[in-house]
């Protein structure tokens, strides 16, 4: 299942996808709002009956100095980078579990270890992400014992 805001080039990856002889579709999505990421896992789990990988690669950036950035531009990108991660593998999580496992790929950038001089937003984001994937590996249920 290939989840993306542009049309055109769902299309393109959907049909390299498909000329390899693979089983694939596509659903336009904004990751920006959490009914349309619910929806996504849903359409997911109605189409292929399994969600084994998310690949968490949605990102932004906007170029301008931290003072010349406004609240909702930050919040845009911070949304985009980070919160769309979160919330798509806060829905998927529970049909892996049920599926007795599955992976979840969060893409980051160096810029979430040496920030940036041109994109703040972006690179705390990324930053954020990386301490989400290793909050969430720490959360993940875990058998004590023998």
């Amino acid at each position: 299942m290939i989840a993306a805001r542009s049309v055109e080039k769902t299309a393109q990856a959907l049909e390299d996808i498909r000329a390899l002889g693979v089983e694939a579709r596509s659903i336009t999505v904004d990751i920006t709002q959490e009914p349309a990421v619910q929806r996504m896992v849903a359409d997911t789990m109605d189409h292929m009956s399994r969600l084994d990988i998310l690949v968490n690669n949605a990102g932004i950036a906007i170029r301008a100095q931290p003072q010349e950035l406004t609240a909702a531009q930050w919040d845009s990108v911070v949304d985009v980078n980070l919160r769309w991660a979160f919330l798509a593998s806060k829905e998927a999580y529970p049909h892996m579990v049920k599926a007795g496992g599955g992976k979840i790929i969060n893409v980051g950038s160096m810029y979430s270890v040496f920030g940036s001089d041109w994109g703040a937003p972006y690179a705390a984001s990324k930053g954020g992400l990386v301490q989400l994937t290793k909050s969430s590996d720490r959360s993940r249920p875990r058998r004590v014992g023998g």
